[in-house]
């Protein structure tokens, strides 16, 4: 019923002249992420260690949905990566500094952590795009497009 809920808001909430059926769409795959997180992270570990790849998409995944409805994902994994030291393999280190850097934006110091990290990238083309995304704090106007949709 939520989601639901949250694709009719999308339609509703959409300024005029955007394409109301994508920010319901990402309304409700913003839901479904905050709902089942923790349980596509259980099941991706049943039978191994995530790999570095692996671990850095969660990351990544969370921080997305974060980005769009203000909640860091819930659950046991997502808290023991950010109480723990930063992973050591280079990319998923990368995105966890970059969830710091969206989490606490007046501390510059998590982007630098981040940029070195991509200064230890064995993976040269990936680290070039990489370097030119500019994960940022969602703006106002974005804001606006998912505000209030998840409820406290």
């Amino acid at each position: 019923m939520a989601m639901v809920a949250d694709a009719h808001a999308g339609l509703l909430l959409t300024p005029s002249g955007q394409p109301a059926a994508d920010i319901a769409a990402a309304r409700v795959e913003n839901r479904w992420i905050h709902t089942f997180f923790d349980h596509l992270v259980t099941r991706a570990t049943n039978k191994a260690p995530l790999t570095p790849e692996q671990q850095a998409l969660f990351l990544a995944l969370g921080l997305a949905q974060y980005q769009t409805t203000w909640s860091w994902p819930p659950g046991p994994h997502w808290r023991a990566w950010f109480t723990a030291a930063a992973p050591e393999h280079w990319l998923p280190a990368y995105v966890w500094h970059l969830c710091w850097a969206i989490g606490e934006p007046a501390n510059p110091e998590h982007r630098a952590r981040a940029a070195a990290c991509l200064d230890r990238g064995d993976w040269p083309e990936l680290v070039a795009e990489l370097r030119d995304l500019d994960v940022t704090v969602p703006s106002d106007e974005v804001r606006a497009l998912f505000d209030g949709w998840l409820p406290d």
